[in-house]
């Protein structure tokens, strides 16, 4: 009994031990899950922070892909305008190479030209010499003038002196030489015609120059009577005068007399008539381009063609009273 009870305490005791280790594991595991409960908390807090933060930065790339977009579509358009661009230097540079060897080749004929240019100059000079020895030699020569055998001597002189070659005189072609004359003859022919003509044209003008130089004075003869003719009809008097110490009203001195009417109509009707012949006169003058040789002097008193109201007699002003007889015979305006 003893050694099952001293078992029995031992295996308390070390069931005990156990205990208080596992306690103590316990303990150190609590502790240790305490601990990572705390990290686990500042964890999450900052896991929080995080998603906070990532809904920002997601926030901003959003705005940044929104901004980066348009970017996208220039950068893709200048791709595209560097492409056009290096087409254009890639023939830019083909034509470049082609004007080098066209430049080249204009060099070479450049250089060409100035070797000729230069070979021409020393032709030029010596034939600038040669000119001018021909020019002192002839004017030496020229000094023989009134002695016939000096001069023809000079003469054979210079021609031994300039003169190399015989030159050869050719023929000239019988057709050629036809066709020449025909045609020297027709162009004779025409400037006769054409001088006939001119003479014609001339002679015509000076006879139409007359014949409206003619009708113009016949035309300012004919003006200058039609002015004396209104002359003398505005001077008229259109009723007697009237006598002193009696009334100047018509209707005083009764109508006027019929007779007197017709006169009125008839002078009324002749002005109208003069005034229209100086009308179609003065429109004939200026559609034929007649120029007069002086200006018509004005008629006395009178410096125009008198109008309608000058003329114009106002049954109003003579107070008339037409009988049955003469009804109808003055009109209202003359």
């Amino acid at each position: 009994m003893l050694e099952k009870e001293k078992k029995l305490f031992e295996h308390i005791t070390d069931q005990g031990e156990r205990i208080r280790a596992k306690k103590r594991v316990t303990r150190d595991k609590d502790e240790t899950i305490g601990f990572k409960e705390k990290e686990i908390y500042e964890l999450k807090k900052k896991n929080q922070e995080l998603e906070k933060f990532k809904f920002v930065l997601d926030y901003r790339i959003k705005e940044l892909k929104k901004q980066i977009e348009p970017r996208e579509r220039e950068i893709t358009e200048m791709k595209d305008k560097i492409k056009k661009i290096d087409s254009e230097l890639e023939k830019y540079h083909s034509s470049n190479a082609r004007l080098d060897s066209k430049i080249g080749d204009l060099r070479q004929e450049l250089d060409d030209c100035q070797a000729k240019i230069s070979k021409n100059a020393g032709i030029l000079a010596r034939s600038t010499q040669v000119v001018k020895s021909f020019q002192s030699k002839l004017h030496r020569a020229i000094q023989h003038v009134q002695n016939p055998a000096k001069l023809d001597a000079a003469m054979i002189d210079l021609r031994n002196a300039f003169v190399k070659h015989d030159v050869e005189t050719k023929v000239t072609d019988k057709a050629v030489s036809a066709e020449f004359e025909r045609q020297r003859q027709y162009l004779e022919n025409t400037v006769t015609v054409l001088k006939s003509k001119s003479q014609a044209l001339s002679d015509f003008n000076s006879k139409q120059n007359q014949k409206l130089m003619q009708e113009n004075m016949e035309l300012i003869a004919d003006i200058k009577d039609l002015r004396q003719s209104i002359k003398n009809i505005r001077l008229t008097p259109l009723f007697d005068a009237t006598p002193p110490g009696q009334s100047s009203s018509p209707a005083a001195d009764g109508p006027v007399a019929p007779d007197r009417i017709r006169q009125l109509e008839e002078q009324a009707h002749e002005i109208a008539f003069l005034r229209k012949r100086i009308a179609e006169t003065e429109q004939r003058q200026r559609s034929g381009g007649l120029v007069s040789r002086g200006r018509l002097p004005p008629m006395d008193g009178v410096d125009q063609v008198p109008t309608d109201n000058q003329i114009h007699v106002s049954e109003a002003a003579l107070e008339i009273q037409p009988d049955d007889a003469t009804a109808g015979q003055l009109p209202d305006r003359v």
